[in-house]
């Protein structure tokens, strides 16, 4: 069939279906995880932010009130932020509550901040640098390094969420975005938050019926003769666990407090 470019297109065009289902399935599993880590363990489903996953239920796994922190200041001005005056109380809080953080996971327009912040800019800069007024904005392994010489800060490591996700909607086009959200840090102990727990859905084998399975994911394709149609289904009994959200702090960088 695909002798030719137009051909090849209309051959993509009918199959790319099956791995357009697949991926659609993995993108809603992980907005549901970063998503609800970001937000303290806490998602409330609605037909607007998951419109084909079932949406009856809300998460909450009700995280303990010291887990929910703010910053001093909020970290959006570069000139007032105290990123590491925020963080040693949070490292000093962490310690005395029988925590040992490691990691701070952060989406990439939180890591702006952090790398605009002039107390930050300074703090990874020479000593010459600071002081011929030629300090220049550090990249993520420049701040990491700066952390690490930084002795209350218990060797604290940046993990940076740039995860871009596509999910479909029922009555509007297709959103893409990272589902982490702004102004939220996480302050863990391991760099594995969670799991995905699964169960294969089991099903009677119906005649006319293509079934394959990828993992915890099933692809079901059929179709009918009047109306010509075909259809491609992904479907998935899973779901995001966030094993690790009574071991981790949840700060909001806005300095305000959380809902």
């Amino acid at each position: 069939m695909a002798q030719d470019a137009d051909a090849t297109k209309l051959v993509q065009y009918w199959g790319e279906d099956v791995d357009f289902c697949f991926k659609g399935v993995q993108y809603e599993l992980e907005y549901i995880a970063w998503a609800l880590a970001s937000n303290a363990g806490k998602l409330s489903f609605t037909t607007t932010n998951n419109a084909t996953f079932a949406n009856q239920y809300d998460l909450d796994y009700d995280v303990y009130d010291f887990q929910k922190q703010k910053t001093s200041k909020d970290w959006g001005n570069p000139s007032s932020a105290d990123v590491l005056g925020d963080l040693r109380k949070l490292v000093k809080l962490a310690k005395d509550k029988g925590l040992n953080p490691k990691f701070i996971f952060m989406n990439l327009d939180e890591l702006y901040k952090v790398c605009s912040s002039e107390q930050i800019i300074k703090a990874c800069s020479s000593f010459i640098a600071n002081a011929t007024g030629s300090a220049q904005t550090p990249d993520l392994e420049g701040v990491n390094k700066m952390l690490a010489r930084q002795a209350w800060l218990n060797g604290l490591q940046i993990r940076v969420i740039d995860q871009t996700v596509t999910r479909e909607f029922k009555d509007k086009p297709s959103v893409s975005g990272n589902p982490f959200a702004d102004s939220r840090i996480i302050i863990s102990e391991k760099e594995v938050l969670g799991s995905t727990q699964y169960d294969l859905l089991q099903e009677n084998v119906t005649e006319g019926v293509i079934r394959i399975e990828r993992g915890h994911t099933v692809i079901k394709k059929y179709g009918t003769v009047e109306p010509l149609t075909e259809v491609t289904l992904g479907q998935a009994d899973a779901i995001p666990v966030f094993d690790t959200a009574y071991r981790n702090l949840y700060v909001r960088t806005d300095a305000k407090n959380w809902d």
